[in-house]
């Protein structure tokens, strides 16, 4: 019977060993409690948004119109970051990131007009706070993020053609889940809702005293969701 006990002890040793993540995969050994650490990666994938366009024409008696287009499309880019891992297993952390792509929307109004809005590059950073576990960190984060938006105006004989490019800011509320897959490598899954300051475009059918035109206002705000890649050290 001890020999039997001797010999299934260590058995049991292995076989609990073996269900426990090694230390390179944990994430409370790449986070390690009262240390920084660092992280550069890849993200990439879907962006959508809803945009409040406003018109109003020039004259005497204006006209007035109000439509809300859905802008869809995608983007892909890189992010560098650190953090702090505290006593308590709460982090906090700091990311900058950067990714190009296109997302557009385009509507065809009458005689054959069309508006098309656009959003392209981003650039931002972003603070996070979020919880360490064995192998993942739901996290939340708050930032700042400066993207192209482009608004144009075609084939309208009455109000008037224009074309704006002009990179406008917004503030970014996010949400994400990163989990260690291999030795230093971490794949996660982001959410960020920005709220864009409103920007203007002015049409114009032509000069002098029969020129028509009028004033378009753009209120935008998108989402994006994200797939990424993350390197730990």
């Amino acid at each position: 019977m001890k020999n039997v006990i001797k010999l299934t002890l260590p058995a049991m040793a292995l076989v609990a060993g073996a269900a426990t993540l090694p230390a390179e995969r944990d994430m409370m050994g790449m986070m390690k409690e009262g240390e920084a650490f660092f992280c550069v990666g890849g993200e990439g994938g879907v962006t959508v948004g809803s945009s409040e366009v406003n018109f109003e024409s020039v004259g005497a008696a204006p006209v007035k119109s109000a439509a809300c287009l859905g802008t869809i499309g995608g983007h892909g880019g890189i992010f560098i970051g650190a953090g702090y891992a505290m006593s308590n297993n709460i982090f906090f952390g700091i990311e900058g990131n950067a990714f190009w792509g296109e997302a557009e929307a385009k509507a065809l109004d009458f005689a054959g007009a069309t508006g098309t809005l656009r959003v392209q590059d981003s650039y931002g950073a972003n603070l996070s706070a979020g919880y360490r576990m064995k192998s993942a960190c739901p996290f939340v984060r708050i930032g700042y993020l400066a993207s192209c938006w482009e608004l144009k105006r075609e084939k309208d004989a009455v109000f008037g053609n224009g074309k704006k490019d002009e990179y406008k800011s917004a503030i970014v509320f996010g949400l994400g889940m990163d989990m260690m897959v291999a030795e230093h490598v971490c794949v996660g899954l982001t959410w960020d809702y920005a709220w864009y300051g409103d920007f203007s475009l002015k049409t114009t059918t032509g000069s002098g005293a029969g020129a028509a035109g009028g004033t378009y206002k753009v209120s935008p705000q998108v989402s994006f969701t994200k797939l990424r890649v993350k390197f730990m050290f």
